[in-house]
Formats: C-alpha cells, sequence, structure tokens
C-alpha cells in the first residue's frame, strides 16, 4: 500500500477537487447540497475553503489527501464550541484501500492541544456502511441522528 498523506488545499487543488465534487455521493455532502440550492458551482465553494485556509484561526479547514502522490480526496476540520467536527471523501476510483481510515487516524493523532480539548464527531450517512466501519475502528460510538441533515452522528472523546 502506498503511503497516505494529507495537506492543507491551495488554490492549485481547485481543479481536482472540482471534478470529483461531480460525484453523486460529494453531491450529496450538506456543503454541496446547499450551495447547489443557491445556484453555486462546486468551484466556487472550494475557492471559498482555499480562502479560508488562508485566516489564522479558522473555523473550518480543508485538507487534500494523497496516496502516494496521486490524490485521493479530501477532508474537513470544522470547529464549534466544545466540538471538532471531522468529515471527508474519498474519490470513487480510490475507495476500498484504507485510505479514509488511514486519513482520519492520522488527522486525529496531528490535532493540536486545543483540538484535543473537544468532542471529536463524525456524520455518516446510514447507508455509507464503509464510513461506519470506519469510524467504529477509530473508537467513535454512534450518538444520534442529526435531524436537518438525517445523518447519523459519531462521537469520540
Amino acid at each position: 500500500m502506498k503511503k497516505i498523506t494529507y495537506r492543507e488545499i491551495k488554490s492549485l487543488d481547485i481543479g481536482i477537487l472540482s471534478d470529483i465534487a461531480l460525484c453523486p455521493d460529494i453531491q450529496k455532502l450538506t456543503i454541496f447540497a446547499k450551495a447547489s440550492e443557491n445556484g453555486e458551482a462546486p468551484r466556487s465553494i472550494f475557492n471559498a475553503l482555499a480562502l479560508e485556509n488562508n485566516k489564522i484561526n479558522s473555523v473550518i479547514k480543508t485538507y487534500v489527501i494523497f496516496e502516494g502522490h496521486k490524490y485521493a480526496g479530501f477532508m474537513t476540520k470544522l470547529r464549534r464550541a466544545n466540538e471538532l467536527h471531522l468529515s471527508y471523501s474519498v474519490a470513487p476510483t480510490m475507495r476500498n484501500r484504507l485510505i479514509a481510515e488511514t486519513a482520519v487516524h492520522k488527522m486525529i493523532k496531528n490535532l493540536n492541544e486545543e483540538d484535543k480539548k473537544r468532542v471529536l464527531k463524525l456524520s455518516i450517512a446510514s447507508d455509507n456502511l464503509s464510513s461506519i466501519r470506519v469510524a467504529e475502528k477509530l473508537g467513535f460510538q454512534l450518538v444520534g441522528v442529526n435531524n436537518e441533515t438525517k445523518m447519523q452522528v459519531f462521537s469520540c472523546q
């Protein structure tokens, strides 16, 4: 298996990320669904996320995941009060390779002291059995359902 790494997105990643935004699974993500309702293109969303990464005390950080040198997906880290909400999406052609599990594990391992004090959360579609297995392997437990998105919410201390 090739090495799994991640880094903050940069403006040069926008083209790659925009391409995978056409994937139906990715379009279900809240950020894209709401943007689509407002008539925004996925490219504008990724541009906004790249700009947000440049802020010092950013509430949301977005990362690109690589398998070796090949683009594999992206992750976000969203800070809310005493919670840290993690999300990810792996490109359809890169799934079933332990990429999500490895990337999320590395992100958790590399959290700064402030973020380590927060409750970690993942939201997962109830039919996404692979992601549910990833969450459980990483020590997350089902704690409820988000009424707005209908996603299952998993938590880990």
